[in-house]
């Protein structure tokens, strides 16, 4: 099962997921607000000053302006909470290639029953 990951919606219709923050600009945006990172991230809606700051981050990044006035409802319908699309497998840091992920099945190759190669 995916994990679900909040995302901001733009004016310009930019979706931007505030996973993807960098953790100083969370990190500043909590202090800020009176909470921790983490708890931003899990709930933005937790404070009024936090999701205000996470919803101008948002804009920052996509280059949208900010509407003025700013209301409480375009803050509620600019966050929702969709899957994360991060692969489930990871080599060396890096994600697995669908192809490469092991499965459980046979391969439907026929082998010799003593071991050695068929000719």
């Amino acid at each position: 099962m995916a994990d679900r990951v909040w995302q901001v919606r733009t004016p310009s219709g930019r979706d931007v997921i505030v996973d993807d923050f960098a953790i100083d600009v969370l990190n500043r945006i909590a202090e800020s607000a009176d909470t921790q990172w983490w708890a931003l991230m899990r709930t933005p809606h937790l404070t009024g000053a936090g999701v205000k700051d996470l919803y101008l981050h948002a804009c920052a990044l996509a280059g949208d302006e900010v509407p003025d006035p700013l209301t409480g409802r375009i803050l509620d319908a600019a966050f929702t909470q969709v899957d994360d699309d991060l692969p489930d497998e990871f080599e060396d840091g890096l994600p697995k290639a669908e192809a490469d992920q092991e499965t459980t099945s046979s391969s439907g190759s026929q082998t010799d029953t003593d071991g050695r190669p068929t000719k």
